[in-house]
């Protein structure tokens, strides 16, 4: 985040350089609009905004590429020249940044997904474990248990896409709900006792 400030100077010097010309209002204008896209991604993560950032930042590069073309005043010419060169270098950390996201979205997506299918083939051994014992109300359990998985991991999916609280939440009360399923579950025979223990403790890790 070093590269905000820096060309926040920049742009202030450039409007000092050049007064109030529709070419410094237009620079300001989507100066003004690509920061505050880049910080909104920063904070969401979502594709959607790192899109719209992308799309503000082409808007300026082209607004200070053609200030660059039409400005003829030496001083100012000079004032678009450092502007562009602040600019640049704000957009290789953007640039950076958006990389680093986007492979830590991928590694969280990858590793969420490999939990997600094996809780959900360890739910069903559970229930057909039950069923082979003769255990009706373990066995319902256990497929009750696996339709709330269903519906977290969906949940838990959405908020990895687009980070928000109210998918957070809901996420997160749902893997509660499973927790307080599974743990209600009560068998005497010790190898399905230790798969009960087995998928709580892996639920607890993948939450």
């Amino acid at each position: 985040y070093f590269g905000y400030d820096k060309v926040s100077s920049g742009f202030s010097f450039y409007r000092s350089s050049v007064g109030e010309g529709v070419m410094a209002r237009t620079i300001d204008r989507e100066a003004m609009s690509y920061q505050l896209a880049a910080r909104y991604y920063v904070v969401t993560g979502d594709e959607a905004d790192a899109t719209n950032a992308l799309a503000a930042e082409g808007d300026l590069r082209d607004a200070i590429d053609k200030a660059s073309r039409d400005m003829t005043d030496g001083t100012r010419r000079k004032a678009i020249s450092d502007l562009s060169n602040r600019f640049e270098k704000f957009s290789k950390v953007f640039a950076q940044i958006l990389d680093l996201k986007r492979d830590n979205f991928r590694y969280a997506a990858n590793e969420l997904q490999r939990g997600g299918s094996m809780l959900r083939q360890r739910l069903e051994d559970l229930a057909d474990s039950a069923t082979l014992a003769d255990m009706g109300s373990l066995n319902v359990g256990a497929k009750e248990a696996g339709t709330q998985f269903v519906a977290a991991s969906a949940n838990v999916n959405m908020f990895v896409t687009r980070h928000d609280n109210l998918t957070a939440n809901g996420a997160e009360s749902r893997l509660k709900m499973i927790e307080t399923t599974l743990t209600s579950l009560h068998a005497d025979d010790a190898q399905i006792k230790k798969k009960i223990s087995g998928i709580i403790e892996q639920l607890t890790t993948y939450r």
